[in-house]
């Protein structure tokens, strides 16, 4: 096998590796999305929802509890470092909302990328095959 047909053997590999890893972070991305889209559709829940009303709120892992709602206009979102703020459900839902949008341009540029590799790869199988038959 010449040197050229090696390295475009490797190239192709290595390009297979990072669309394959692509994919894989595109679909976690995915799914954060329809976490938050979820969230996002609780928090309208939670501001439409009575005060007094009988709720099941989660305590995390799948553990739930029965209990009253005692407020539906006041939120506390945790927004890292050990940091929780009060906000309203509105204000909540737009900070949801806001990173949906960044969620989705991500997602969005990583497709436009794998498509590119999907590009290469093609041009990469083509011009394989064409060494080849030419060895034979």
């Amino acid at each position: 096998m010449n040197e050229d047909l090696q390295q475009k053997y490797l190239e192709y590999q290595q390009l297979t590796n990072q669309l394959n890893y692509g994919q894989q972070q595109i679909l976690q991305l995915e799914k954060q999305y329809m976490e938050l889209d979820t969230l996002n559709n609780a928090l309208e829940d939670v501001k439409n929802t009575k005060e007094g009303t009988e709720i099941i709120a989660s305590l995390g892992s799948g553990l739930y509890i029965k209990t009253s709602l005692k407020s539906n206009s006041k939120i506390i979102m945790h927004v890292g470092a050990n940091t929780n703020v009060t906000k309203t459900p509105d204000d909540a839902k737009k900070v949801i909302e806001d990173q949906m949008e960044q969620l989705k341009k991500i997602i969005g540029d990583m497709r436009t990328d794998l498509q590119k590799g999907v590009v290469r790869m093609q041009q990469l199988q083509k011009e394989l095959a064409k060494k080849q038959q030419g060895e034979k």
